[in-house]
This record gives C-alpha cells, sequence and structure tokens, in this order.
C-alpha cells in the first residue's frame, strides 16, 4: 500500500482537540474495528458523536474545517435524512490520507431516543474520545431477550427458505444463469451465513457477510468460501444444491441451549 502523510493517529488527535473544547459536543468514541481491538491499516475511523440537538451542522462544518488544515477532502458523501439509524452520517476521503483511511462521522442528538450503536456485546468495546457528564454510559442487553429475538428470526428464516429455493432452480431451467445467481446470493448464502452466525456469533447473528473470516471457525470459512465463486450454471447448481443442504443441517441442529452458552 503506498505511503500517505496523514496518519491514523494524526486525525485522531486532530478530532480530539476539535471536539473537546466544544461545550454543546458531550461524547465522542471510535466504534467499528477500532472498538473490536483490530483496526488494521484499512481500517476505516468510525467516530460517532453526541452533540447538542440543534448543533450537528456546526459540529459537521468544524470537523471539515479542522480536516482541511491537514488536507483537501477528497470526497464527501452524506446520507440523506432521515436516515434508517436516525443520526446524521457523513463519510469523508482526504487526500494525504489515501483512500482506505476513509472518516465515517456519524452525530447523534442528545435527546434523540434513536439507538445510539455503543453496546458492548453487539458493537464491541468503543473507544472513548470525549465522555462529558457521563454521557457515554452503555447499558448492558438482556441475552434471553436477545435469544427470544433470534428464535423468531430463525423461525420466519426457515419457513422463507424453504419455499423460495425453486426461484434459484426455474432460472437454471430456463438457461437464464444470471438471475439464478442472483436468486441464489439472495435467497441461499445470505440465510446460509445468518444460520452459521446464530450458531456461533448470536450477538451478530443479522450481520450478514460482515467479517466472516473474523468471526466464524476457519473450518467453516474454509467450507462457505467456495460457495461465493461460481464457474457456470452447472457449478451454480451443484452448489446451489450444496447450500440447502448445509443450510437445512444447521437448521434441524440447532441447540439453543448451546447457542445461549454463547451471548
Amino acid at each position: 500500500m503506498p505511503a500517505y502523510p496523514l496518519s491514523r493517529q494524526t486525525l485522531l488527535d486532530t478530532l480530539h482537540m476539535t471536539l473537546e473544547p466544544l461545550p454543546y459536543v458531550y461524547a465522542a468514541w471510535q466504534g467499528g474495528a477500532a472498538a473490536f481491538g483490530r483496526a488494521d491499516e484499512y481500517s476505516d475511523i468510525d467516530l460517532h458523536i453526541i452533540a447538542g440537538d440543534e448543533r450537528v451542522e456546526d459540529v459537521f462544518e468544524i470537523i471539515e474545517a479542522a480536516l482541511k488544515t491537514h488536507s483537501p477532502i477528497s470526497l464527501n458523501y452524506r446520507v440523506p435524512e432521515p436516515a434508517w439509524h436516525g443520526m446524521s452520517q457523513t463519510f469523508y476521503i482526504l487526500e494525504h490520507a489515501g483512500p482506505y483511511l476513509m472518516l465515517d462521522v456519524a452525530i447523534a442528538k442528545y435527546n434523540s431516543t434513536g439507538p445510539r450503536f455503543w453496546e458492548k456485546e453487539i458493537h464491541g468495546n468503543g473507544v472513548v474520545m470525549i465522555n462529558k457528564n457521563n454521557t457515554f454510559a452503555p447499558q448492558p442487553l438482556d441475552p434471553a431477550a436477545h435469544l427470544e429475538k433470534m428464535k423468531t428470526a430463525v423461525a420466519d428464516l426457515t419457513a422463507r427458505f424453504a419455499i423460495l429455493q425453486p426461484l434459484v432452480e426455474k432460472e437454471l431451467l430456463r438457461r437464464q444463469p444470471m438471475d439464478a445467481f442472483h436468486f441464489y446470493i439472495g435467497l441461499t448464502l445470505r440465510p446460509l451465513i445468518q444460520m452459521l452466525r446464530t450458531h456461533h456469533v448470536p450477538w451478530h447473528h443479522d450481520w450478514g457477510g460482515r467479517y466472516l473470516y473474523r468471526e466464524l471457525p476457519a473450518e467453516i470459512t474454509a467450507r462457505l468460501e467456495p460457495l461465493h465463486f461460481i464457474r457456470d450454471a452447472a457449478e451454480l447448481k451443484t452448489k446451489h444444491a450444496e447450500a440447502v443442504v448445509w443450510f437445512n443441517e444447521l437448521a434441524e441442529s440447532l441447540d439453543w441451549d448451546i447457542i445461549n452458552s454463547r451471548l
């Protein structure tokens, strides 16, 4: 990877020094890879901020001005609002930091009742930068409630899986492998991954294709990886059948006591 003059630590120090004095910034912490202790040279900076309800735009403007003291902003993207998570979110790529050290800033209003994405069971141990008046205060999640949520999700997942697999098969019979492939990804592989997550990483049962190599056992990823790479229609037919068998085996072998022990 080419060397860029602007480092992760310099960016973090700049953000800290910029945000700490602002009386309307109550908390700031790193989530994402940093919260799981596995940030590497390719990791984003996922910065969560809690700010005064009427000061969100001020915070973005001040952050952008601080960033520009170190580097031109090559690209930025503001998520249209209202966003699904209820926060205001902007992504930045800086010319002097390179394309991989992306800054992802999500600002929640202080009085918002929406999600904070700080629960350690799901989002890891947030790396706290600012915490005024104990604003950063994640509460433990209830494993029993999460288990019931998973049971409901699995019941729906298994019902949908059984009835929708013919959509893959029909497109293969029609000699339309591209259509079959997209059904396979959405209706076969994604449910299979969710079932694997339910077995092995139940707090992240609904995290889809994220962190598969880091969160699933090596023998599982070794079996799962080839199912993602399809040479032609004949191989799609074979691998679809393999994935269906595996999903059904997992559904039949669910042991909620074991899963509960992993929460």
